[in-house]
């Protein structure tokens, strides 16, 4: 007998290839605009054990962003303009000095939109300098999106990169850091690691392959807004 198309929508995919497949397709398909330059991307995290997070991040990071985790108070972010920003003591920028700086954008724009240009740039900014290891790529992927906005295209040819790593396997029952179910991939844990160490899970939805974050931490908000403080 033939299964229902509803059936079908919701069979879990058990194949990490497959799984990253869906998910790029479904950020290729994301018709969202890009965000102006003088936004700010939002984001609201929870971690286990940790208290919510909310930052603003500039779009273009070239304005003062904000940053609020729950058991302290706002926390300036100082934007980079002209390779100088304002310097921050405590939680208040310092009237009168500035220091160095490269703009740290929270729409990152410039990246790669094809699998082979994604993974020249894993590759050349991999964690440790482990050009092409497995342990980078578990870093590295989940680093890229958290608390950032990244193109449809680039997010597509991330998770394509992040396909081509050997050895993914696929936690059918996984739970982001905020406990929502989901279905989840993994890297190896790196020969040598301890035997405490645990892989880094990247946590799906299981039907619209919205990455909802990993095992330790949960992206339960991202948006774009005009201004550091307001909230969607």
């Amino acid at each position: 007998a033939s299964v229902p198309a509803s059936a079908a929508e919701v069979t879990p995919v058990l194949d990490a290839v497959r799984l990253l497949g869906h998910a790029a397709q479904a950020a290729r398909s994301d018709p969202s605009a890009p965000p102006r330059p003088d936004q700010f991307v939002y984001a609201r995290s929870v971690g286990q054990g940790a208290p919510d997070r909310e930052v603003w991040k500039s779009v273009d990071g070239t304005r003062d962003g904000l940053l609020h985790n729950h058991d302290g108070g706002p926390v300036v972010l100082p934007g980079c303009l002209n390779g100088r920003s304002v310097v921050v003591r405590g939680t208040e920028p310092v009237p009168g000095p500035t220091q160095p700086c490269r703009p740290a954008p929270g729409y990152l724009a410039d990246l790669p939109t094809d699998v082979d240009g994604m993974l020249a740039h894993l590759d050349a900014n991999a964690s440790g300098g482990e050009e092409r290891s497995v342990n980078a790529r578990g870093k590295d992927v989940p680093a890229l999106v958290n608390e950032v906005m990244l193109p449809p295209l680039s997010r597509a040819a991330l998770y394509e990169a992040a396909a081509r790593v050997p050895g993914l396997s696929v936690v059918p029952d996984a739970r982001d850091g905020s406990g929502r179910p989901g279905v989840g991939i993994t890297w190896p844990v790196p020969p040598g690691s301890s035997p405490e160490a645990r892989p880094v899970v990247l946590v799906f939805d299981p039907e619209t392959y919205e990455l909802l974050g990993s095992d330790f931490h949960a992206i339960t908000e991202l948006a774009v807004v005009d201004a550091a403080g307001q909230r969607p």
